[in-house]
């Protein structure tokens, strides 16, 4: 009977032992918790850089010009548009990136994935951008507002052109006379005409 209560404890006891273990599990789970949405995390840390998302806080300052950021991280990144260093270097070729996302979409260029579909038609694109602007052949989006006139893109690169004629801009030379364009393509045009060649 002895033994048998021996063996009844020692049955609790690992049972309690179990317990512990479980509750052990529960103290390293999420327990830092957003009180203004439903955010968790289990590093304190990330709370904090969590939160500056609600109040908009940016104390990481940049020396060089009036850049903020919420995270060191980001920080160090933008110091990068700076000192020009570009630390992600590619195996395949010479490119190199500042950001470690930009190496990562640069080698679809060698392997050919594109992980974006759309959801109407079969395009697939290589980055979440090239995504989004394809989307807008299909919405009719055109985010982009000229202030000058009722002019409006569905990318930045179609509104910054537009600019120009407004501005007069001609950012694009010819090497061979003293044309100039406002769009590189113009720029091809001519020199296919005039000059008989290509760029």
């Amino acid at each position: 009977m002895k033994r048998k209560r021996r063996g009844g404890s020692g049955g609790k006891a690992q049972g309690r032992g179990k317990g512990a273990a479980g509750k052990k599990k529960l103290k390293t789970a999420k327990r830092y918790a957003c009180d203004l949405c439903g955010y968790h995390t289990s590093v304190k840390g990330s709370l904090t850089a969590h939160m500056r998302t609600h109040t908009g806080e940016k104390p990481y300052a940049c020396v060089l010009c009036d850049y903020r950021a919420s995270v060191k991280s980001s920080l160090t990144t933008h110091m990068r548009s700076h000192t020009g260093e570009r630390p992600y270097a590619c195996v395949l070729c010479d490119y190199r990136a500042s950001q470690k996302g930009h190496l990562t979409t640069h080698m679809r260029v060698h392997t050919g994935e594109r992980p974006y579909a759309c959801d109407f038609c079969g395009f697939r694109a290589s980055n979440s951008s090239d995504l989004t602007t394809h989307i807008r052949t299909h919405t009719g989006e055109r985010p982009y507002a000229c202030v000058l006139c009722d002019y409006r893109a569905s990318t930045k690169g179609a509104l910054t052109t537009h600019m120009r004629t407004h501005t007069g801009e001609r950012p694009y030379a010819c090497n061979l006379c003293d044309y100039r364009a406002s769009q590189k393509g113009h720029l091809r045009s001519h020199i296919r005409r005039r000059h008989g060649g290509g760029i």
